[in-house]
């Protein structure tokens, strides 16, 4: 059986409990959940997450803030009002191949 990805949810919300049951449901995530971003990042220095969830619909700057905070981290974004989903990932390219899979991985 393949090692479990954890997935931090961060923020208060119906959006993040509904991620929260989908992902636990689903036997490739651990969940991990963070009321504010200060708990998140006590989440993250104790794990390595897959990615940081948030719902950006609530107004509070969370993804800006972990942007900021923690910019080698997989951080989304999520908008149940329009399904717009924003993402942050710091990629590395050492070549123009790798450009070329990242376009082809968010189209």
């Amino acid at each position: 059986m393949p090692e479990k990805q954890t997935v931090i949810l961060c923020g208060k919300s119906l959006l993040i409990d509904g991620l929260a049951l989908k992902l636990k449901n689903n036997n490739e995530f651990e969940v991990l959940m963070a009321v504010d971003v200060a708990e998140a990042g006590q989440r993250i220095e104790s794990v390595k997450p897959a990615a940081i969830i948030v719902d950006s619909s609530k107004g509070e700057n969370y993804f800006e803030t972990l942007v900021h905070r923690y910019p080698s981290e997989n951080i989304i974004a999520v908008n149940p009002e329009n399904s717009d989903a924003l993402v942050y990932s710091r990629s590395k390219l050492d070549c123009f191949d790798d450009l070329k899979k990242m376009f082809k991985d968010h189209a």
